[in-house]
């Protein structure tokens, strides 16, 4: 025996599945559209990885200046900073007499460090090589903490940012000396 089914019913079975078919259509319109067309109003749960905004940087506050005196640079003048969460970065321009002096520098302080994280050229936000660049690591020594190092060379000058936070120190940099993303090239002795 087949059953059959009120006249109502059916009515009201067609009349959801239109409502479901027109809710689910609507709902992949905007999906489809930003997915094929790339509009910027896309959904974050159907965004790409590469559409993904960046991260927000440090915020960096001024917490004094001054100039100092080192063996062989005539002028050092030294800037510290602190982020938010309490790091403490410090920004020091060493002026050598000639650009020979200032690569010097830099090597003996490669020299000095525990660990040479990474050697490249810096370049400026026009991607114009400025010099060479080194990260570098100090580990803990009598009753220093640990540092991380990034510092290079400009002519006559040599740039040196040192914080206990990596992240912290590289964010500084990219904020406060703009370029593209350094390319890595083999180390000098």
């Amino acid at each position: 025996m087949t059953a059959v089914w009120p006249m109502p019913v059916i009515t009201k079975l067609k009349g959801w599945f239109v409502l479901i078919t027109l809710a689910l259509t609507l709902a992949a319109v905007p999906l489809v559209a930003t997915l094929y067309f790339d509009f910027p109003s896309i959904p974050v749960w159907a965004s790409r990885p590469e559409q993904q905004s960046e991260p927000q940087h440090l915020r960096f506050k001024w917490a004094g200046s001054g100039r100092a005196v080192k063996k062989g640079a005539p002028t050092v003048s030294f800037g510290r900073y602190k982020s938010e969460d309490g790091i403490l970065v410090e920004r020091s321009v060493e002026t050598y007499r000639s650009d020979n002096e200032a690569s010097a520098a830099l090597n003996g302080l490669s020299k000095s460090a525990s660990e040479v994280i990474l050697w490249n050229d810096k370049t400026d936000a026009d991607s114009h090589r400025v010099g060479r660049r080194v990260e570098l690591l100090f580990e803990k020594s009598a009753g220093e903490p640990q540092q991380t190092v990034v510092a290079w060379e400009d002519g006559r000058r040599m740039f040196v940012l040192r914080s206990g936070s990596r992240r912290h120190v590289l964010d500084f940099e990219q904020q406060d000396y703009p370029a593209v993303r350094p390319k890595a090239v083999s180390p000098r002795p």
